[in-house]
């Protein structure tokens, strides 16, 4: 039989949540970094736009317990359209959630306040959610239950590998051999060099030293430059301080040619964001970093999962043999004029392309 249900209420900051909502966010399903007090206190602080406005709906149950939090984002432009508190910084996404049918019920809850409350909502843009995961489909089936117009959409492919207790000479051994001869034959040429060293921090104490090196290599590399500068120093700083920072740093004469920020979360590794210096490009200084991070994380640190998170370049199937796929939920409102707009939109959107994918009849009959 379903819990019954408390009110829902919607908090608009992180710190007017109820101090219950902390113990909830720490034994919440949710096994990713990106769905904990800490993640979201680091995006809310240094990487959201001055338009954006995070928005907390909390269901709660009859003895005033949460057991449901949804983190959301509105523009102050458009405050009744809804999406994810997500943007580029984060891979990953879902409700916070109580264990079994009280987190569930909570979130129908919160779908419902925000389907029938007058003015509120006309949508919701929810994600990047694992297809393969159960949380892709209780969300979807609470907002199709609720009345709401739901398109799941491909976001993106997802590399990861679960290590079932391998070590790094095993894992090594069931590489292709393409990659295990490059760590081969630049690893000999690096070693050739002078002051070639390899450096894992960990420790809040780490942290000026870890930024540090994170920003002289993204400096010079050829990755664009961040849309919110004090995020990642911010994230750097988040994660020494929740034990989730494993920053490797391979240097060259003690200047960092190569940087990964790694993050540990229970039990499993993410790999983050990765940067080298090209002009060490020859000696292939990101692949051997990745290795030396790999070689920590399975014999040191007996991870249970390594998962590259963003994107299908395809040199991560190297890498991680696995693959899943993350999706976003489209859902409108149908209760109000906009939301029953913007369904016909995608309506539209949606039999427009498959008749030009199949190719739009002609107009008139062929003479």
């Amino acid at each position: 039989m379903d819990a019954p249900m408390g009110r829902v209420r919607v908090f608009e900051s992180l710190a007017a949540l109820p101090e219950a909502c902390r113990a909830l966010f720490e034994q919440a399903e949710c096994r990713h970094p990106f769905c904990t007090w800490a993640w979201f206190e680091c995006l809310i602080a240094h990487g959201l736009n001055p338009d954006e406005a995070p928005r907390f709906p909390v269901a709660f149950d009859a003895g005033g317990q949460p057991v449901c939090v949804l983190p959301c984002l509105v523009s102050r432009a458009r405050p009744r359209r809804w999406r994810a508190l997500q943007n580029y910084y984060a891979p990953m996404y879902g409700p916070v959630m109580a264990a079994g049918s009280r987190g569930e019920e909570g979130l129908r809850a919160i779908v419902r306040h925000l389907r029938s409350t007058p003015g509120l909502c006309d949508g919701l843009d929810l994600g990047p959610l694992c297809l393969q995961g159960p949380m892709m489909g209780r969300v979807e089936q609470a907002l199709r239950d609720e009345g709401f117009f739901v398109k799941p959409y491909f976001r993106f492919g997802n590399r990861y590998l679960p290590t079932m207790g391998m070590d790094w000479v095993a894992y090594l051994a069931d590489r292709p051999g393409h990659l295990r001869s490059t760590l081969q034959r630049k690893g000999r040429r690096l070693r050739r060099l002078h002051g070639v060293a390899f450096h894992l921090y960990r420790q809040v104490d780490d942290v000026p030293v870890a930024v540090a090196a994170y920003e002289s290599v993204y400096a010079v590399s050829w990755k664009r430059p961040e849309p919110f500068p004090d995020f990642m120093p911010g994230l750097i700083h988040m994660a020494a301080r929740t034990g989730m920072l494993r920053l490797g740093v391979l240097t060259v004469e003690e200047a960092p040619v190569a940087v990964q920020l790694w993050l540990r979360h229970q039990g499993r590794a993410h790999i983050y964001k990765l940067a080298h210096d090209p002009r060490f490009e020859a000696f292939s200084p990101g692949t051997l970093l990745t290795a030396l991070m790999m070689e920590r994380m399975l014999d040191d640190e007996r991870v249970s999962e390594v998962d590259f998170l963003t994107g299908d370049d395809p040199y991560k199937a190297d890498w991680m043999p696995h693959r899943r796929e993350q999706w976003g939920i489209l859902a409108l409102n149908v209760r109000t004029w906009r939301g029953a707009l913007l369904m016909l939109r995608e309506l539209v959107a949606t039999w427009g392309g498959r008749l030009l994918r199949r190719g739009w009849p002609g107009r008139f009959p062929a003479s």
